[in-house]
């Protein structure tokens, strides 16, 4: 029998198993961290390869965008607008700046007899004042709800970006310094509220998101199973075995991640929390029979085959349904969401092999007493079971009654990809884009690209009415409250 081999050849398959687990783990170091949106989609995606497209004939539109809001409610002061002035200036030394737009730098063109003069909005302000500045702003479309509010209450700074392909490094450095900008302002310029946004700063913040729920969710996971685990086994060295199995399967799924090359990133990185439900799971129902038959007297060898015996066929059944269901997500359309699969699927294998060539040695060596508690068996799960078998009929119609009700409120349910809604409301991204979504403008864009199908084709006057009645749409559309005036290439 495969369970009698087991128990005979486990010193051996211990020592094996834990020479390939510190090969494993060394993996470790060889693991990265992506925050690039674009791994969502498949290289052959349609929407994907059209943005891609739109990237490289007009450049990047990944930005940084600082919100600035005076607290007197009135943009157009002297030092509110001297104040804007040095931020702009200030976000052009951000590290990959590669355009700053600002109601100050915006060049405004007025008509002088039979010239035509251009001016940045600032040099308005300083020859005529901010009043007239205010006039020019508010009632040009280019900045109307893209970089200064109707009411003139708040303005936007944006600063395009040309990232490298590996964001992860250049997002992190670009973060501290627009953030440190945005204190050196503040102690600056008090009479401000700045909030700091913009697709930059959303994709660092799922980074910085996933990273601190590793550091919290995880030790917090480990300590109430720490605790359930112990109150079901009464045993300190059967629950330290437990989590001993359970460090282990994510070390060395995670070694594996970074010897193969897998990046990790924010959907991925949720594995370690699905592989603990089923590691959990095997080494109860191990050590469970184990201490059971220790408990009638059978010395920890039989004890331990006899618990194998027992549960490595259901052990194996479970571990491998839900490897196939894991593996199942192959079919998804989202490269993350495959590689959550196999990644999970891969951890489910390894905690099934330490469940049978680790636990079984451990638990020879540390458990070998009597335990005057049954973890077989209760009082309180007799009587539950009792009851269950006294009321099988009237349970079975309640909970089918229970399910179909439930059932009937799936059409309730709505599809929503909004990224920004994955944040927290106390969150500072999720703060900055709530309250852009209120004062200024949504982060959502939609961007075309429109050939004219001829050379110098896009100054032809029949095309660029085209053109611009087709913004003047868009401007009329429900939920649209900005549209741009296209960018020639």
């Amino acid at each position: 029998k495969i369970s009698q081999w087991i128990i005979d050849y486990r010193l051996p398959a211990f020592i094996v198993t834990i020479v390939a687990t510190a090969l494993a783990i060394a993996g470790l170091g060889q693991l990265t961290f992506t925050s690039d949106y674009r791994i969502f989609f498949s290289d052959d995606n349609p929407e994907l390869m059209a943005y891609q497209k739109i990237q490289d004939t007009y450049g990047q539109s990944d930005n940084v965008m600082f919100l600035l809001a005076p607290r007197n409610g009135d943009l157009f002061t002297s030092e509110n607008i001297a104040a804007t002035e040095w931020l702009t200036k200030k976000c052009w030394e951000l590290p990959y700046s590669q355009r700053v737009d600002s109601i100050t730098n915006f060049q405004h063109t007025a008509v002088s007899e039979d010239d035509l003069i251009v001016s940045f909005l600032s040099e308005v302000a300083a020859e005529q004042g901010p009043e007239a500045m205010k006039e020019i702003a508010i009632h040009e479309p280019m900045l109307v709800n893209r970089l200064i509010s109707p009411s003139a209450h708040v303005t936007a700074i944006n600063v395009y970006l040309e990232l490298p392909a590996d964001q992860t490094g250049p997002l992190k450095i670009l973060m501290n310094k627009a953030r440190e900008l945005k204190s050196n302002f503040i102690a600056r310029y008090p009479q401000f509220e700045v909030y700091i946004l913009g697709i930059a700063p959303v994709n660092h913040g799922f980074n910085e998101v996933a990273q601190s729920d590793n550091k919290t969710i995880f030790p917090a996971m480990m300590l109430v199973i720490l605790v359930l685990v112990g109150l079901l086994l009464r045993s300190i060295s059967s629950t330290l075995i437990t989590m001993a199995i359970i460090l282990m399967s994510v070390l060395a799924t995670f070694g594996l991640t970074g010897l193969l090359g897998i990046p990790l990133n924010t959907v991925n990185m949720i594995t370690p929390l699905l592989l603990i439900t089923l590691a959990v799971a095997d080494c109860v129902h191990i050590l469970s029979h184990y201490l059971a038959c220790l408990r009638k007297g059978l010395d920890s060898v039989s004890a331990m085959r006899t618990s194998m015996e027992i549960n490595l066929f259901p052990v194996f059944l479970t571990s491998f349904t839900t490897a196939i269901g894991f593996l199942s997500m192959n079919f998804s359309d989202s490269p993350p969401f495959r590689e959550l699969g196999n990644l999970s699927g891969m951890g489910v294998a390894i905690t099934f092999l330490f469940s049978i060539a680790l636990l079984p040695q451990l638990g020879i060596w540390f458990t070998r007493n009597k335990h005057a508690f049954d973890s077989t068996w209760t009082e309180a799960f007799d009587k539950l079971a009792a009851f269950v078998i006294r009321n099988h009929l009237v349970l079975f119609w309640v909970c089918l009654l229970a399910a179909i009700s439930v059932i009937s409120f799936i059409p309730k349910n709505e599809m929503n990809d909004d990224n920004v809604g994955y944040f927290s409301t106390d969150l500072p991204i999720r703060q900055a884009a709530d309250f852009a979504q209120a004062n200024l403008s949504g982060m959502h864009v939609i961007e075309y690209a429109l050939d004219s199908k001829q050379t110098n084709g896009i100054s032809d006057p029949k095309f660029l009415e085209q053109v611009y009645a087709f913004t003047e749409w868009y401007r009329q559309q429900p939920e649209v409250n900005h549209a741009r005036k296209p960018r020639a290439r």
